[in-house]
């Protein structure tokens, strides 16, 4: 049973990495003429971009910092914090939204270039409620740095993005 787990919990961890190795690309190429073949909505404070069968919701804090959730076959909910970590390491970070407070985990993903933070769908989605999400990673000892994100569209926007027909299948739960 501990080698099932460990090989899903691994298997998850790869299909984030790439997922946000593509979202990497994807910003970066977001920048360039040929950007206007993207398809980009705007959802409040939202956007929602889609290039071939990659698609992603999110958006910037005023640090530039994102938070949103990203798809190719399976969608996954992310942040950038500008940290260094190590790959695959889980830290605790305090969410705090209108609709409640709760401990998630962050799992690390990082690479030469960028790290970013994987976040459960499941710890994550019930609370995509009100205005803004602070969230608050427990790090290092001292003070914790809280990332304020706006969630002004996000349930629109999550909903398009979870809409699109190859999300059909793999929309997270308790998302919308």
């Amino acid at each position: 049973m501990y080698v099932v787990r460990k090989h899903a919990l691994e298997s998850g961890a790869a299909m984030l990495r790439a997922i946000v190795l593509i979202a990497t690309a994807f910003l970066f190429a977001a920048t360039s003429p040929a950007a206007a073949q993207a398809q980009v909505r705007t959802f409040g404070q939202w956007r929602v971009q889609t290039r071939g069968d990659f698609s992603e919701a999110l958006t910037k804090n005023e640090s530039g910092f994102t938070f949103g959730l990203i798809c190719k076959g399976k969608c996954n909910f992310y942040a950038t914090l500008g940290k260094a970590c190590a790959d695959g390491a889980k830290y605790r970070a305090e969410a705090i939204t209108q609709a409640g407070t709760k401990m998630v985990t962050l799992t690390c993903v990082s690479d030469a270039k960028m790290n970013f933070f994987g976040i459960d769908a499941l710890e994550i989605a019930p609370l995509l409620r009100g205005d803004s999400l602070r969230l608050t990673p427990q790090f290092s000892k001292g003070r914790p740095t809280p990332y304020t994100y706006s969630l002004i569209g996000a349930r629109e926007a999550i909903a398009a993005l979870t809409d699109l027909p190859q999300q059909s299948q793999s929309s997270p739960s308790g998302a919308q």
